[in-house]
């Protein structure tokens, strides 16, 4: 197997070498997102290759899946893998009907396009030590919470060491899930730990992080054409896709007068005596998914509104639902009025 780790800048080397549950990778086009999502399962192979030439196990059983959303994009993801692991291993066995690439260890990573909703069927039966999505965005998080359950192994090994990587421009429908999951939970480049209640009582906990991405980043693009084509789009696409800003979102009434720093400030409860009331936006995306919110808003004595509270569901949330949701955050901050 030939040398197959290209040479990173320093920021698409902070992805590579992460090695927390979670990373999402994303933000400029340009940023060389998708080599580096192709790479990162043959720090995996690497691993096992040592294991299965030393005689640990007899065969890799690690299954890797790396996933478009749309066709022509599942097609240059292919041809993009096609390359890149025939120079890290060129007796790599490719099943050209599955889209699997099987390396003589046994260790397998396959392509994947998810361009209907339902299409995580497709690979619900099978479990992945490596799960990658590519332009993240693009998937609607039902899909992602699906998939994410098949992430495992039946390797001790590699138990607790299965890794999921996104990568993704701040553009497309699931923008906000995405942005509520992987961007919003810590600053960029600082780790955090996440506690997911379980069925049977308990927690348990998975690290992720996220890495930012500039043009700047990829030494092909960087001061080139590329860039300069991105810095004359229009205002709400240059923010998304040549600053990386995650707060610009297509159509919305102040997507291009939006700026976290001068916008959002630290969490903080009400402050006493303001006036409190709460807003509801119902989607009317249907089966799209769009998705709805409630707010809860103070204002204060220069009559400035600030929003404390957002709470977000999507299409199949009944009234009954979130009747209760509203009351329990209500509960939480004082409000609600417990009188008959």
């Amino acid at each position: 197997m030939t040398e197959p780790f290209r040479k990173w800048s320093p920021q698409q080397a902070k992805f590579s070498s992460r090695q927390e549950s979670y990373v999402l990778g994303g933000g400029a086009g340009g940023g060389g997102k998708t080599d580096l999502l192709i790479h990162n399962p043959l720090y995996m192979l690497e691993e096992d290759r040592q294991r299965w030439l030393r005689g640990v196990i007899p065969r890799s059983q690690v299954w890797c899946l790396l996933l478009r959303r749309l066709m022509p994009s599942t097609i240059q993801l292919v041809e993009r893998m096609r390359q890149i692991y025939h120079v890290a291993d060129p007796t790599v066995h490719v099943d050209e009907t599955y889209k699997i690439w099987t390396f003589p260890c046994g260790f397998k990573i396959q392509a994947g396009g998810m361009e209907h909703r339902n299409d995580w069927h497709k690979y619900y039966g099978q479990e992945y030590g490596f799960l990658g999505w590519d332009e993240a965005t693009e998937f609607e998080e039902e899909q992602f919470n699906q998939l994410d359950s098949r992430v495992r192994s039946a390797d001790p090994y590699w138990q607790g060491r299965e890794r999921v990587r996104l990568c993704t421009n701040p553009v497309g429908k699931g923008l906000l899930w995405v942005r509520r999951r992987f961007v919003e939970v810590s600053p960029p480049e600082k780790p955090v730990i996440m506690r997911v209640p379980l069925d049977k009582g308990g927690f348990k906990e998975f690290d992720q992080v996220f890495i930012p991405f500039k043009v700047s980043d990829n030494p092909a693009f960087a001061g080139g054409d590329y860039e300069a084509r991105l810095a004359h789009l229009p205002p709400h696409i240059r923010r998304a896709v040549l600053d990386g800003d995650w707060y610009v979102v297509e159509g919305a009434i102040l997507g291009e007068l939006w700026e976290q720093g001068s916008h959002v400030i630290p969490d903080m409860s009400p402050p006493e005596n303001v006036y409190i009331f709460r807003s509801c936006d119902w989607g009317l995306g249907g089966a799209s998914g769009a998705p709805s919110v409630v707010l809860w808003w103070y204002v204060d004595s220069d009559n400035c509104l600030t929003c404390f509270h957002e709470m977000t569901f999507n299409n199949n949330c009944t009234p009954e639902r979130l009747g209760n949701a509203i009351k329990e955050i209500e509960k939480h901050y004082g409000l609600w009025d417990t009188e008959e």
